[in-house]
């Protein structure tokens, strides 16, 4: 999972992230923290550094 996910990195950001969440929540179950109970906050928490980093980019766009 985390293969596939460094391989769109270059193409989509948004197709990364998703695959690193699965990757971190699948890593949580195996650790003992139950896949149903870490799945809502790690989702919470992508979507809310997307935010974030949107907003960011409107903030501070690029240099030309």
């Amino acid at each position: 999972m985390i293969a596939l996910g460094y391989t769109v990195f270059t193409a989509n950001y948004f197709l990364f992230s998703v695959f690193l969440t699965g990757f971190v929540v699948l890593l949580l179950d195996l650790l003992g923290d139950g896949a149903g109970r870490t799945v809502g906050p790690r989702l919470l928490a992508t979507v809310l550094g997307g935010v974030i980093a949107l907003i960011a980019s409107h903030v501070r766009p690029a240099a030309a």
